[in-house]
């Protein structure tokens, strides 16, 4: 299939709420969508939606991976942070999809430092005497996410990597040849712990990838440039005012980044970070992300940038 402007990773969705998806992800000029729920690859308004199969069951346990694979024809399995936190279920997970042919995706993690995480540890949880996510846990998820990779000769993709050391880690391992790819979010190239501490713990920026310092926020973009990343997703969570208005603590993780993602980061970079080409931008928002997805990305690069800044 060929796919013409932006395209989203990682989008959960279902028959009842992919409508909407795609009517917001169209309206910020993307085209394609993988989602996260048991739909065959179709198009909505004339926005692809391909298929990423979920590794897990809403409580936790390994899914009917293979007979989904099959059903969809997905070239993906996504298990999110649920499975990068836990070495069992993830070991038991890549030896029943050896020889699948598809790439595990997971968000790099270690479940018993960050249960009941709510912000970056450092800056954000030393003001709020909130417990954080700290820097060690994604980057054990990615030592041992990478190992049983290894072992199980499974096709890795390590999603929301949000620190210098975690793409330090990815850079290292692609450079001893290891099939890996990664992906970072919108949120984290476009905002930092220090905006949610300004915004007085706005439970709209509670993001299940936490923000974290500048530092670590230039090393992603820095991560861009070098091709390190292989793509940006938008990050986008469905969900409503009324769950977000309450305390900080008690909101839901995640707020809707669709439709002005990729804009945002356009104009992000143009802003902020001039050094880092459009053009490996624009790769990680389209034909990385495709490629990703078995798809065939066609269209000129610079239009779809003039199209929306």
């Amino acid at each position: 299939m060929r796919v013409k402007g932006f395209v989203d990773l990682f989008v959960r969705g279902n028959a009842d709420s992919i409508g909407r998806l795609c009517a917001l992800a169209g309206s910020g000029g993307y085209g394609a969508l993988g989602v996260i729920a048991d739909l065959e690859a179709s198009e909505f308004d004339g926005i692809a939606t391909i298929p990423v199969v979920d590794a897990l069951k809403p409580d936790g346990t390994m899914a009917n991976i293979r007979t989904s694979q099959e059903l969809l024809g997905a070239g993906m399995i996504y298990g999110g942070r649920a499975l990068g936190g836990k070495s069992e279920l993830l070991r038991n997970i890549m030896a029943y999809c050896s020889g699948l042919g598809c790439r595990l995706a997971l968000v790099p993690d270690e479940e018993p430092l960050t249960r009941g995480a709510l912000v970056s540890e450092g800056r954000a949880s030393s003001v709020s005497g909130m417990k954080g996510f700290p820097v060690v846990a994604e980057s054990i998820g990615i030592f041992r996410a990478l190992e049983m990779a290894g072992e199980y000769d499974i096709p890795l993709h390590l999603h929301g990597v949000s620190t210098e050391r975690g793409l330090d880690m990815v850079r290292e391992a692609k450079a001893k040849g290891l099939d890996v790819t990664c992906s970072v979010t919108s949120f984290s190239l476009c905002l930092t712990e220090e905006d949610l501490i300004k915004s007085g713990w706005d439970p709209y920026l509670k993001t299940e990838i936490p923000l974290r310092s500048d530092s670590d926020r230039k090393a992603l973009w820095e991560g861009v440039e070098d091709g390190t990343v292989d793509a940006i997703t938008s990050g986008h969570v469905q969900i409503s005012e009324e769950d977000k208005m309450v305390p900080f603590p008690e909101a839901p993780f995640g707020f809707e980044t669709l439709p002005d993602a990729a804009l945002s980061l356009l104009r992000t970079r143009r802003s902020e970070f001039p050094y880092v080409s459009e053009e490996k931008l624009l790769e990680c928002l389209t034909s990385g992300p495709a490629g990703l997805l078995g798809l065939e990305h066609e269209g000129d690069l610079s239009r779809i940038a003039d199209g929306y800044l």
